[in-house]
């Protein structure tokens, strides 16, 4: 089951972070020496993207220096950890080769485990330390060693696409955090087309092929999305209403009091459904922006 939401969690990641990275330098499966050390996701990101970037929410801030992505669906182990502390020195080496042309000093790659569930083992043997809820750090600037642990992040938007690539049972929870999100939102844009060619893949894939805990998984995933599209829809139509009357009420009320100052604009945009409502009823009678607002 790991390898199917780790796939779902690469495309993502990668989608997210090659637009904001140095050129040719965001991979996924990026191949670390000439056997088989492969790092989940590879991004060295590019500072003229920082804007873009935050918009990523936390997936931004952990790939705001140059790192490596190890995806677990599953919380991993010591054998997991010493996989992935192999995979950053290798790396590591790499750069140092490479810096030896330029005569620059190779940088460490910070190396990040996102984890589905709470690595109870590993948390409980090293001395990590959480920096705050749901990200710990381990062997400071010497390793560069994070682990976020997907289930303890606040579940918010800023949390939503480390999540949603975490995988495993967070991700049926997560989509429908997606559909919730404005259709404009570059969240919802980047995840919702990969979610659901996923939908669309284990949909065909043939029940023999699927052991009997991923199939429930899959299935249950399969309805959500269904779900998710037609929570969607709903928020949609919702969302253009309440826009339509947004405007309308916000040419009247430049027609009754002249030019909106910025603070009635912000007014505007925050309101919800039932302020509109209400702002519509009180502009018949009152005398002053104030008295609408009030």
């Amino acid at each position: 089951m790991r390898n199917r939401f780790d796939q779902l969690g690469k495309e993502l990641g990668l989608r997210a972070l090659e637009p904001l990275g140095v050129r040719d330098r965001t991979t996924a499966q990026h191949a670390l020496n000439a056997e088989t050390l492969y790092a989940d996701l590879r991004h060295e990101p590019d500072p003229a993207f920082a804007a873009e970037r935050a918009e990523l929410g936390l997936l931004g801030e952990l790939t705001s220096h140059d790192c490596l992505l190890e995806l677990h669906s599953e919380p991993p182990g010591p054998d997991e950890l010493r996989a992935c502390l192999a995979k950053q020195l290798t790396y590591w080496h790499q750069r140092t080769r490479d810096a030896r042309s330029t005569g620059t000093r190779p940088v460490l790659p910070h190396l990040w485990l996102i984890s589905a569930g709470t690595p109870r083992r590993l948390l409980a043997e090293l001395p990590f330390h959480a920096t705050r809820r749901g990200i710990y750090r381990f062997g400071g600037d010497i390793l560069r060693l994070g682990l976020v642990v997907a289930t303890e992040l606040p579940t918010n938007r800023s949390t939503l696409l480390v999540r949603l690539m975490a995988g495993g049972p967070l991700l049926l929870r997560a989509v429908h955090e997606v559909a919730i999100l404005s259709t404009v939102d570059p969240v919802r844009r980047l995840a919702e087309p990969i979610l659901l060619q996923f939908a669309r893949t284990f949909h065909n894939v043939a029940p023999t092929e699927l052991d009997a805990g991923e199939q429930e998984v899959m299935m249950k995933f399969y309805n959500s999305f269904d779900e998710m599209r037609e929570d969607g829809r709903a928020a949609g139509l919702v969302e253009g209403r309440a826009q339509g009357h947004r405007e309308v009420l916000r040419r009247q009320l430049c027609l009754k009091f002249g030019e909106l100052s910025a603070e009635v604009e912000q007014r505007l945009a925050s309101a919800s459904p039932e302020d509109l409502e209400r702002f519509s009823e009180r502009i018949l009678f009152a005398d002053s922006i104030v008295a609408v607002f009030a």
